[in-house]
């Protein structure tokens, strides 16, 4: 009998759910580093989703933008480095 962590790939790829669980994974990723490595603004932060390579952040004000732009290639970097199965090709950081 395969193990959870075959079928559920399978099933998911089946009915058509496996980007999305993905780009899920990706955007909890990315919250989590950015509570973890800039934490000053973190709560001002918020990741929203991963479509096409571009992962879309964004920022209740502009000091938070400002600090999350200056980490974009750390971000990028670690997403890229994680076991997520998609490349981050850029990051989008935007006002809420």
């Amino acid at each position: 009998m395969d193990h959870i962590s075959v079928i559920l790939p399978k099933v998911l790829k089946r009915h058509g759910f496996h980007e999305v669980a993905v780009a899920s994974r990706a955007v909890r990723l990315a919250q989590e580093w950015l509570n973890r490595s800039v934490p000053e603004v973190s709560h001002s932060l918020s990741v929203r989703t991963l479509k096409n390579g571009c992962l879309v952040i964004e920022a209740e004000n502009s000091a938070a933008l400002s600090v999350c732009a200056d980490h974009q290639t750390e971000l990028k970097d670690y997403l890229n480095g994680s076991e997520i199965e998609t490349k981050v090709l850029r990051i989008n950081v935007r006002r809420s």
